[in-house]
């Protein structure tokens, strides 16, 4: 399957991050997560960038299986993504 749009968010600070990669450990990716990177896995590939200073980050799965529609993937990700800045206190500020 082709790749799926690319997540983009700002305020990313270190407490988001730190859980992101604490989530993705619970879930048999890398733990703690470099900034930047990819990891495959059931068929899965994601790949990631942080910038620190500027406290951005995108993610994109660059590849999964053919029946698993983009819409669903993301779905799963932005959900992932929010806990964590729920769990931080942090405001949620995603852009295109």
């Amino acid at each position: 399957m082709s790749a799926c749009a690319q997540l983009n968010y700002n305020n990313v600070t270190p407490a988001v991050w730190a859980c992101l990669s604490e989530l993705s450990g619970s879930r048999g990716g890398p733990d703690p997560l470099p900034n930047t990177g990819s990891f495959s896995a059931q068929g899965y590939t994601l790949a990631w960038s942080y910038n620190p200073p500027a406290q951005t980050a995108w993610v994109q799965c660059t590849d999964s299986p053919t029946l698993v529609p983009c819409f669903a993937i993301n779905a799963v990700l932005e959900s992932a993504i929010s806990s964590c800045y729920a769990s931080t206190g942090a405001s949620l500020k995603s852009f295109a």
